[in-house]
């Protein structure tokens, strides 16, 4: 997404769906990406069109596994790089390489738009070190490897992922592999729970709460987050509202009907303090 946002000079999917996590989340899942369209701006040269839209396109794809990794994905660039700077310490202008005949990919360009891609003929030369992905990190947190975890996540909220920001900021918080920072980490779950990550909207608003006795607490802003949560479809956030609007906590006024709502839908995705509750409660999950 980086190396399009490059390419065009735009924020990615803004004109077609806006900046808002959730529409862009919504927009990728159903398999939608963004377009090539080169109408208005320079056309690059072939050999650059094509390595550029290989390595997007293959990024792109909706299953994981057939992506390529990084390895792959630098070298193809590296090898690009070395054809229009092949020395590495030259100070000349890009834009005077771009008319230069060069052979870029070592391919034999065929068709202008690249339908049909042998990715066999695009060698892979040069050493790097593989960057996991952000599902591998949360593998390697659930697998007890927090120091694979914390530098996959550290990577990965560096470059703008909002889902690596919230486990970023886990670790600063719990002190994980790495020294612990709670003022960074709650930065952290802020920046992402403004952009619709629910988890960082639960931690966000715990942090608030925590903050209860001062003079300043004002309970509306967890709340709001605690809502926001909920309504993505956290069970946790779900079954504390419950609570909230049960015992009319936080100067909330109390609301049975609003608490077993919560309560119930918390209950429906699993989770059991939630279901304990109803059965205390003496309520039935689907009256």
């Amino acid at each position: 997404m980086f190396l399009w946002e490059l390419a065009f000079q735009e924020v990615p999917y803004e004109k077609r769906v806006g900046r808002r996590y959730a529409e862009i989340k919504n927009h990728v899942l159903s398999g939608k990406r963004e377009k090539f369209d080169y109408a208005h701006g320079h056309l690059p040269p072939p050999d650059i069109r094509f390595c550029f839209e290989w390595i997007i396109k293959s990024a792109w794809r909706q299953t994981p596994s057939e992506r390529p990794n990084m390895t792959d994905i630098l070298s193809r660039l590296y090898d690009l790089y070395g054809k229009y700077y092949p020395e590495p310490n030259s100070q000349d202008n890009f834009l005077l390489y771009l008319n230069k005949p060069r052979d870029s990919c070592n391919i034999e360009i065929e068709n202008e738009h690249f339908n049909d891609l042998d990715t066999n003929e695009i060698p892979m030369e040069g050493k790097f070190e593989p960057i996991p992905s952000l599902e591998e990190g949360i593998k390697f947190h659930r697998q007890e490897l927090k120091e694979k975890a914390w530098r996959c996540f550290e990577y990965h909220a560096n470059l703008g992922d909002d889902m690596a920001k919230y486990w970023k900021a886990y670790y600063l918080h719990e002190g994980h592999a790495v020294e612990k920072n709670i003022e960074e980490a709650t930065r952290l779950f802020k920046e992402a729970a403004d952009n619709d990550i629910s988890e960082a909207q639960l931690r966000y608003a715990f942090i608030l709460f925590g903050k209860s006795k001062e003079e300043s607490f004002d309970p509306k802003e967890p709340l709001s987050y605690l809502i926001r949560a909920a309504e993505d479809g956290n069970s946790v956030a779900m079954y504390h509202l419950g609570d909230i609007y049960l015992n009319g906590k936080l100067g909330e006024t109390r609301n049975e009907e609003r608490a077993y709502r919560y309560f119930k839908s918390s209950a429906v995705k699993g989770y059991e303090k939630a279901i304990r509750k109803l059965e205390n409660l003496h309520l039935n999950l689907y009256d």
